[in-house]
């Protein structure tokens, strides 16, 4: 089954090699960006297969693993997304700059991604 990675994190797509497998989507924006988009996946047939908030909801880097997959409800994968964004709404003031620890925190993000997949 294919996979689709949806992230802000660069060292995701320069580490993870595409193929016919898994896609990784790079989005230039904060997290509420990334589950906005997870979301748009997620009505095309993507499935939420690891729980986004294995790492920390206000963690500036986000990448949201998703099964590709036309069978099943997307019901509960746009439920679990929505109930992200809507927990950071309220925080978008935290996302308005990169932290300044970003390798590590891009670090720490790779390795749940990797866990998990």
């Amino acid at each position: 089954m294919r996979k689709v990675i949806v992230t802000n994190n660069e060292k995701v797509r320069k580490e993870i090699k595409a193929d016919d497998d898994i896609q990784v989507m790079l989005v230039d924006g904060t997290p509420i960006d990334v589950f906005e988009q997870t979301r748009n996946v997620i009505n095309t047939g993507g499935r939420v297969y690891v729980d986004p908030e294995t790492l920390k909801l206000t963690s500036y880097y986000r990448s949201v693993p998703l099964l590709m997959s036309e069978d099943g409800n997307a019901a509960l994968s746009i439920d679990i997304i929505d109930g992200c964004i809507k927990k950071l709404e309220s925080k978008k003031h935290i996302f308005e700059k990169e932290p300044v620890m970003a390798v590590k925190c891009q670090d720490k993000d790779m390795k749940v991604l990797l866990k998990k997949m």
